[in-house]
């Protein structure tokens, strides 16, 4: 097996490698790909020197910044970096399991989250990207993008639970009340 195979393996499935002086940073959008690509990702380990010279060459042939090419997206157009992560965002946005009815709710009961989750942040990651801005920053925004859903989707998941909760406490306490009468 060649190094730029199983690096190319290793980056297709969302992990990004890049050079950061001696240093080779490896960054994980899932933390359960560690457990699945850690055969891979020892082999590069191992072959650390070819690493870093397929990454300064790839560096390099791309300027000052990576090329960051990630397959191709539903078009099959070649798809960026910047396109590639937030796809990734608006995936794990997806997968996050929120009752119906949170933007609604929030837009009634939590203003700062609603505005947050459907203006700020959106616009955030879109001006970063035509910006192109560096992108570690552009990976807290998405980080941050998905948190503040996740977070949302956790507040409102306990409203749902205080209020079924509620209604059978009074649904337990109105039986218990015309039984005795």
């Amino acid at each position: 097996m060649s190094v730029s195979t199983v690096l190319g393996e290793v980056e297709a499935t969302g992990v990004a490698l890049r050079l950061d002086g001696e240093r080779i940073r490896i960054w994980f959008p899932e933390p359960q790909q560690r457990e699945r690509l850690a055969g891979q990702i020892a082999f590069l380990r191992a072959h650390r020197e070819e690493v870093t010279k397929f990454l300064l060459t790839r560096d390099e042939a791309a300027g000052a910044r990576p090329p960051y090419f990630w397959g191709a997206d539903r078009n099959g157009k070649a798809r960026d970096y910047y396109g590639w992560r937030a796809n990734i965002a608006l995936e794990a946005l997806c997968k996050i399991p929120a009752p119906e009815g949170l933007i609604v709710w929030l837009a009634e009961y939590s203003p700062f989250l609603y505005r947050r989750l459907t203006c700020d942040l959106p616009n955030k990651v879109s001006l970063a990207w035509n910006d192109r801005v560096p992108c570690e920053k552009f990976d807290v925004l998405c980080f941050d993008w998905v948190d503040t859903y996740r977070f949302a989707a956790e507040l409102y998941g306990i409203r749902i639970e205080r209020r079924t909760v509620h209604r059978n406490v009074n649904t337990v306490g109105n039986a218990a009340e015309k039984e005795s009468s």
